[in-house]
């Protein structure tokens, strides 16, 4: 008995001094991110943090996006290196390359949502993935703004207040899209009806239809900001 007690000191007593051995798992097999979508293009997770709650440590093996639904301040521990402090805004979203694994740790007071999308082939950097190279903005238009784009894909927000439209524009590829509020638009597409979009903050839908030419009308009674990925 006197030897068992010994052991379990000495484990205990190592567990203080080392630490504890951290393990990873796969971001698919990770409590807050919860499966969403997955298609030949991305594979997407809708994530929750609670307030004050930390992810495991799990792996990107892939480049992803993640798209900001509310204000957060975050710890971003990756794996053998410092913890980061990130502070994200509602609407943000940013590009991430992939080939690590971390923690998201929750420093605020409400849940970290946000929406991740792994590219499955996003080829070459264009722009807006690294700070010293912007995608330039075309000061012809203020309701869409390009994010980043890839060789292989191109992400967008649109703004739009009250009685605010898109210019025509034709989408070449398939496209996700996430609204970043509650809105309620009319979609105008060439040779058709016009037909209503209501989606509320946090929703995403993947559009397959290629080729359609449209434009988008906010017909609600406040700002509607919607993200785009396209593909092509």
């Amino acid at each position: 008995m006197t030897k068992r007690i010994l052991i379990i000191a000495f484990l205990f007593v190592g567990a203080i001094l080392f630490g504890e051995v951290i393990t990873e798992v796969p971001i698919d097999k990770e409590p807050s991110h919860h499966f969403a979508l997955e298609n030949d293009y991305l594979r997407a997770f809708d994530v929750v943090v609670d307030p004050h709650a930390a992810t495991l440590m799990h792996r990107h093996d892939r480049d992803y996006t993640f798209v900001v639904l509310g204000d957060a301040d975050l710890s971003n521990e990756r794996m053998n290196e410092k913890p980061a402090h990130l502070v994200v805004k509602d609407g943000d979203a940013r590009y991430v390359k992939g080939g690590f694994a971390h923690v998201a740790r929750n420093l605020g007071e409400t849940p970290f949502h946000n929406i991740t999308i792994e590219l499955k082939n996003p080829g070459k950097p264009v722009c807006g993935i690294d700070a010293d190279n912007p995608c330039v903005k075309d000061s012809t238009d203020e309701t869409m703004q390009k994010i980043f784009a890839t060789e292989h894909a191109v992400a967008q927000l649109t703004t739009l207040e009250p009685g605010q439209q898109q210019p025509l524009h034709t989408h070449t590829g398939p496209h996700f899209v996430v609204a970043l509020d509650d809105l309620t638009f009319e979609n105008h597409v060439t040779d058709k009806p016009v037909a209503s979009v209501s989606m509320k903050k946090g929703e995403f839908k993947w559009i397959s239809i290629t080729g359609m030419s449209h434009y988008l009308k906010n017909v609600g009674s406040s700002r509607g900001r919607l993200f785009a990925l396209e593909f092509n």
